[in-house]
């Protein structure tokens, strides 16, 4: 009768370890499939990126920049109660175009290439006070633009309002004193 019970118990497993034997392939085969999927995105993607940056380089050249460099490192510090961070970049490309040079970065796609996308203006943003200009080109190949993207500040405009009053001021006092001049004269 023992070993009757051993049989009946060896007949229930067999399935069992079958059922749990797919189980196990069909996971395995999910996430070999998944990576497969994954890694062959990541490389598409990869491409597309490197084909936008070669068309990049031609609409450089077809709107008369040159390019000075492509994937320009870039170091600035950023003070913190006193102590220096330093802060590594990779500009896309340092063009030149009629004695200027400009800071080029390429995007692509509806959301990267809009300044109401916050990531990218930030970007802009931190390239202009890294390399300490005021205008950096945003190339877009797929749709054919450079725009030009002037970063400006509160303070800049408030040096130019002072700029403004000072220099309307002294013309107004050199113009009274140029007047009374005149009038003593006559």
């Amino acid at each position: 009768m023992v070993r009757l019970k051993s049989l009946e118990l060896d007949r229930l497993w067999q399935p069992g370890l079958l059922l749990l034997s797919v189980v196990v392939a069909v996971a395995l085969l999910t996430l070999w499939l998944r990576r497969r999927v994954v890694r062959a995105r990541m490389l598409a993607r990869f491409r597309h990126a490197r084909d936008v940056e070669d068309s990049a380089v031609q609409l450089l050249h077809e709107r008369g920049y040159r390019v000075l460099g492509r994937r320009v490192p870039v170091r600035y510090s950023i003070w913190v109660d006193g102590v220096a961070t330093p802060v590594d970049l990779q500009l896309d490309y340092l063009v030149e175009r009629d004695g200027t040079q400009y800071v080029a970065e390429v995007k692509s796609g509806a959301v990267a290439t809009s300044l109401a996308h916050a990531a990218t203006r930030r970007q802009l943003i931190e390239y202009g006070i890294a390399t300490q200009t005021s205008e950096v080109l945003l190339v877009d190949p797929e749709r054919d633009t450079i725009s030009t993207v002037r970063i400006t500040s509160p303070a800049s405009r408030v040096r130019r309002l002072s700029f403004t009053l000072v220099a309307t001021y002294f013309f107004g006092a050199l113009t009274g004193a140029l007047v009374a001049l005149w009038l003593r004269l006559q």
